[in-house]
């Protein structure tokens, strides 16, 4: 089961920073909860970004866990999310709008790095 889909009133999500903070801990946020919070768990979620397969594995034997994608942006833009979006706020009507806004934008885009 997907930590993402089990509702929870004790879970919260904090932004500690770039991977490299994450990983560093830099702020001491973890220790600091964990010394203030009876049973909790932190888990720190990095992005992929370019890590090779070795990379992720490192990470994740660490404690890390590593996104399958490269950002934690790339889901956003993902079609499923964005259909369940348009379907959550009752304008399904428009989802084929979106998708080809989405597409647009992404080929603009690759186009201006001149990656196309």
């Amino acid at each position: 089961m997907s930590a993402f889909s089990r509702p929870s009133s004790r879970r919260r999500n904090l932004s500690m920073g770039n991977d490299g903070e994450v990983a560093g801990n830099r702020h001491g946020l973890a220790q600091a909860l964990l010394s203030l919070v009876d049973d909790l768990e932190v888990a720190r979620l990095i992005d992929r970004d370019v890590r090779s397969d070795q990379e992720v594995a490192v990470a994740r034997e660490n404690g890390f866990h590593v996104l399958s994608r490269r950002n934690l942006e790339s889901y956003l833009f993902d079609e499923e999310v964005l259909c369940a979006l348009v379907a959550s706020v009752g304008i399904e009507n428009k989802t084929d709008e979106l998708l080809a806004k989405k597409n647009a934008s992404l080929r603009l885009g690759l186009t201006a790095q001149g990656m196309t």
